[in-house]
């Protein structure tokens, strides 16, 4: 008997392997083509999508879009290891504990507080050459809302027991902040005070953000996203720095 004669409820967990075995070799990009091909291979497509998702180490959530811009970025870290990342750079006083978490996506969580400066955290070089984004993208939640933290700086180097050429950098208000409070801010790389907003509701505890800046090197402008919803576009690149760590 051959494959034409063979029922169709045999048939089909046989077509629906081979699939599956095509659509792990395919980048992300062609599996969207793919699914334009026809009803039939749009549906089983859709149906193992989060299978794909899982082998290639992403989130069973991400959209096809979304693997493809994680398979296409410069750098992407889906913080499943902590390995990667250094303490420090001041490592002269005790600062944040690292942990890594999955519930059931990774999550880095940082907490027990730093200095004022902020640099004894965890720092990771990602070019020693330098590099120019066009997008930077990422997600980040607090667990202490009356706390000011969840910073992440971007710099051109680590100097001494800091980093130096700081280009971009974000973070959480708390209730202590002099500025509107509860809210997220961001600077830019030349003088310019922070911008801080809020996004469409308060923060909440816990809650995850998708934080996103989209930076005109050329213009020297920095856009920030939060949520797919647009917030800042005043802040001022320096069209002479890059990224380093």
């Amino acid at each position: 008997m051959d494959a034409h004669q063979l029922p169709a409820q045999q048939l089909l967990p046989a077509l629906r392997e081979l699939l599956e075995e095509v659509l792990a070799d395919l980048p992300a990009k062609d599996i969207t083509r793919l699914l334009l091909s026809d009803n039939v291979t749009y549906t089983n497509t859709h149906a193992l999508k989060p299978k794909v998702l899982l082998r290639r180490q992403l989130s069973d959530g991400f959209s096809w879009q979304k693997a493809h811009a994680v398979e296409t970025a410069l750098f992407m870290d889906m913080l499943a290891s902590c390995h990667m990342w250094s303490s420090g750079p001041n490592n002269k006083s005790e600062g944040n504990s690292m942990e890594c978490r999955t519930d059931p996506n990774p999550w880095m969580w940082m907490s027990g507080g730093t200095d004022w400066q902020g640099f004894q955290g965890i720092f990771r070089r990602i070019s020693c050459d330098g590099v120019k984004p066009s997008w930077i993208s990422f997600r980040v939640r607090s667990a202490t809302l009356n706390l000011s933290g969840a910073c992440i700086s971007f710099a051109g180097q680590q100097h001494r027991w800091g980093l130096s050429d700081v280009v971009l950098s974000f973070n959480y208000k708390g209730d202590e902040s002099s500025q509107q409070s509860r809210c997220f801010a961001v600077s830019g790389s030349a003088p310019h005070p922070n911008h801080t907003f809020c996004p469409d509701s308060p923060v909440q505890a816990d809650r995850p953000y998708d934080i996103a800046f989209k930076l005109d090197w050329v213009a020297g402008k920095i856009t920030v996203f939060v949520d797919g919803i647009m917030k800042a576009l005043a802040l001022t690149l320096a069209q002479d720095s890059q990224f380093a760590t």
